[in-house]
């Protein structure tokens, strides 16, 4: 994170990180609040279990931020197992298309350069509480 240049064109970046990160204590506490202070965490996208399979099951999220200010809002998506399915697997995994909305609305996000919200209809009930928590 510290890399990251900051003057001229400020430098961006995306982390996988498990889930439960920014909730931890110790290490974890120190980078959320470095993420909230030093750097503009903008958006995050919460990935379901086994989107990693085989390597790992957990469920993790990819957070993307610049060194552009402080943190003043953040995006959270909250990608979507397809219907019937319980994860993803080594044989089923994460398809391209599976993010068109993702794609859609980032598109359109930088065209009008202004944050949008998710309707409710693309993500689970919890994402709008889970950001609340993240940054509470």
């Amino acid at each position: 994170m510290r890399k990251l240049r900051r003057h001229t064109r400020p430098g961006r970046a995306a982390v996988v990180v498990p889930n439960g990160t920014l909730f931890g204590d110790g290490v974890c506490a120190r980078i959320k609040e470095d993420l909230l202070k030093e750097f503009n965490l903008h958006t995050i996208v919460r990935l379901p279990n086994g989107v990693f399979a085989p390597y790992t099951s957990i469920p993790t999220n990819i957070l993307f931020f610049d060194r552009s200010g402080p943190t003043k809002t953040v995006w959270y998506y909250e990608h979507p197992l397809p219907e019937g399915r319980k994860n993803y697997t080594k044989t089923q995994p994460l398809q391209f298309e599976e993010f068109a909305p993702l794609i859609a609305w980032w598109k359109k996000r930088k065209e009008n350069d202004q944050v949008w919200k998710v309707p409710a209809s693309d993500c689970s009930p919890t994402a709008a509480t889970s950001i609340e928590r993240i940054l509470g």
